[in-house]
C-alpha cells in the first residue's frame, strides 16, 4: 500500500516543545522525527524546511541515536506512541 502525501500537508503530531522535551531532541530534530512520524519522505522533509536532504539524514542519525531507534518505522511508533501519552495525559480529567 502506498501513501501519497502533498507536499504542502503539515505534521499530523504537533512538534511543540513540550513533545520536544519528552522526546529529548532538538526543536529542529522534533520537526523532522514529526515530519517522519507524519509520513514525509527525507527529499519532501528537506525541500519543506529548506535545507538538504543530507542534513536531514544527519538529524535522523542523531534522532535514532538519541531514541535508540534504528528505523523510520521505529521512529515514526516512538514519536506518535510519546505524543499520544504525553497529549492523553495532558487533558485527561485528572489533570
Amino acid at each position: 500500500m502506498m501513501m501519497m502525501i502533498e507536499s504542502d500537508r503539515e505534521c499530523l503530531v504537533d512538534p511543540s516543545p513540550s513533545l520536544r522535551r519528552w522526546l529529548g531532541l532538538t526543536p529542529t530534530e522534533t520537526e523532522v522525527a514529526c515530519l517522519i512520524a507524519s509520513g514525509l519522505p527525507t527529499e519532501l522533509i528537506a525541500r519543506k524546511m529548506g535545507i538538504q536532504v543530507g542534513t536531514v539524514r544527519t538529524h535522523l542519525k542523531h534522532i535514532y541515536a538519541k531514541m535508540n531507534v534504528h528505523s523510520q518505522v521505529q521512529l515514526a511508533a516512538r514519536v506518535v506512541s510519546t505524543a499520544t501519552l504525553f497529549y492523553c495525559k495532558r487533558y485527561s480529567p485528572e489533570s
